[in-house]
């Protein structure tokens, strides 16, 4: 006797990768827009390292893009196996 496991719609599952892909880049497009706020700490990194406004910027969002980088990485490859790391997006 043979088991047939539950029955999983192809197009279901392409649209739970699909909406996972998008909620993670709304997160990382989130995480972005905060990091690179002005803070009270910008004035005194800047002062204290002799960076510019725009180095300051480059930092944080150099942080933050860190936070979702590689998992939209990871689910571009989760979704296509084929698909090349380095172009995690498109």
């Amino acid at each position: 006797m043979t088991t047939v496991g539950p029955y999983v719609d192809p197009s279901a599952q392409e649209r739970r990768h699909r909406s996972g892909f998008w909620t993670v880049a709304y997160a990382f497009l989130i995480v972005m827009a905060f990091a690179t706020l002005p803070s009270p700490l910008y004035g005194l990194y800047r002062t204290r390292n002799h960076l510019s406004a725009f180095m300051i910027t480059v930092i944080y969002a150099i942080f933050a893009a860190g936070t979702a980088i590689t998992y939209l990485i990871e689910l571009r490859l989760h979704a296509d196996p084929k698909a090349s790391m380095v172009r995690g997006v498109g």
